[in-house]
């Protein structure tokens, strides 16, 4: 006899759901908005604006492995903060910085490769494709050279993981 199947993804699982939109946060934290931004304002949290202009409604998506920390932490305030927060006593040196923004990248895309689908793209932001083609059509994702895309079923862009990347850090709340 088998056991139960699992029906949901723990936040201890973030294989297929690298991040979550402020509903997720909410609900995994059993908060409300205003305090999940609390705990981002305090630094218990990792979290980044995905809005395609920066200056209009954030579109804010948390990471789920700082969900799952700052949930644990909650619970018992004797569990130490996860290695992608700074550490707090000091100021980190630009390696520092780079090794840990290096470890919050692997987070959300888990390979190497210099190229992202925008499938992957999709799942690694919690979007739809829509939002996606917008971040490309605004300039804020570069699609590689030569590759074309359209809305709809095979259509999804190859975008370059840097772009990727740069626009993450740059929204990095």
């Amino acid at each position: 006899m088998t056991g139960t199947p699992q029906l949901s993804l723990t936040l201890r699982d973030a294989r297929w759901l690298p991040m979550l939109s402020m509903n997720g946060a909410t609900g995994a934290l059993g908060m409300d908005a205003e305090e999940v931004l609390e705990q981002l304002d305090l630094g218990n949290l990792i979290a980044f604006n995905i809005a395609v202009e920066i200056d209009g409604k954030a579109e804010r998506r948390f990471l789920t492995r700082s969900l799952a920390n700052c949930q644990a932490r909650l619970d018992n305030p004797k569990i130490p903060r996860c290695d992608l927060f700074p550490v707090s006593h000091r100021m980190e040196t630009a390696a520092e910085q780079q090794r840990r923004w290096s470890r919050i990248f692997q987070c959300i895309i888990r390979h190497d490769k210099p190229v992202l689908h925008g499938t992957e793209i999709d799942a690694a932001l919690n979007c739809d494709p829509d939002h996606r083609l917008h971040l490309i059509n605004a300039g804020r994702l570069q699609v590689l050279p030569g590759t074309s895309y359209r809305p709809g079923r095979n259509g999804a862009p190859s975008v370059t993981r840097g772009s990727f990347e740069q626009f993450l850090q740059a929204r990095m709340l």
